[in-house]
Formats: C-alpha cells, sequence, structure tokens
C-alpha cells in the first residue's frame, strides 16, 4: 500500500531533497521513495515533489 501524502511542495530555486526533509521533517529516503520519478540529482523549478506525512510514534506502533 503506498503512504499518503499531506502536501505537495513546488520545487523553488535552490531547493534540494536534503533542505525539503529538514524543512518537512522527513528523510531523504522516504521524499525519494514517494517521488520514484523524481530526479533527485536534478530538480527544477517548478517540479511538484509529493511530501510523504510524518506519523506519529503511536501510529507506527499500530
Amino acid at each position: 500500500m503506498r503512504e499518503q501524502f499531506n502536501q505537495i511542495h513546488v520545487v523553488e530555486p535552490g531547493d534540494t531533497l536534503y533542505l525539503l526533509g529538514k524543512r518537512y521533517g522527513v528523510t531523504v529516503a522516504a521524499i525519494m521513495y514517494a517521488n520514484p520519478y523524481a530526479d533527485s540529482y536534478n530538480l527544477q523549478v517548478g517540479d511538484e515533489i509529493f511530501i510523504p506525512r510524518v506519523r506519529e510514534e503511536r501510529e507506527q506502533i499500530l
């Protein structure tokens, strides 16, 4: 089952997956998994990147 997304980020100048991960509190790996067709080495201004929702500790256990 694919993870639900709570936000779409439109890439701005200077954005990297690392910076997006820091901004939204998710790992780069999670962002890459949620965006299998995005070129993580060549983000373009205007690209739409799915940001996976951050699970609460309790949700992960259940």
